[in-house]
């Protein structure tokens, strides 16, 4: 895997673990030094590689953790289709 992705695909999993959710684009971007741009091509790679869920940028072996940070934190969880409600755009 390339070094970008392998640094995007960290930023992604330790935001998970810290914050119990997906950082943006941006926040990537921000911590890595890089553009939103260069950011958003790494993710699509990962994404076509299975390494994450663009949706949200989910880790698929973290998702069960995910969805307990989520309900910890007070937030409903749909649980029909395992998945929290999209947010509002």
């Amino acid at each position: 895997m390339a070094s970008l992705r392998r640094l995007v695909l960290g930023v992604v999993r330790d935001s998970i673990a810290l914050m119990g959710g997906s950082p943006s684009y941006g926040e990537i971007a921000y911590k890595l030094g890089l553009h939103r741009k260069r950011v958003h091509k790494a993710v699509q790679s990962l994404e076509r590689q299975a390494l994450l869920i663009r949706r949200d940028l989910h880790l698929p072996g973290l998702w069960n953790a995910a969805i307990r940070q989520l309900r910890n934190l007070g937030r409903i969880i749909d649980e029909d289709v395992n998945i929290a409600p999209p947010r509002d755009s």
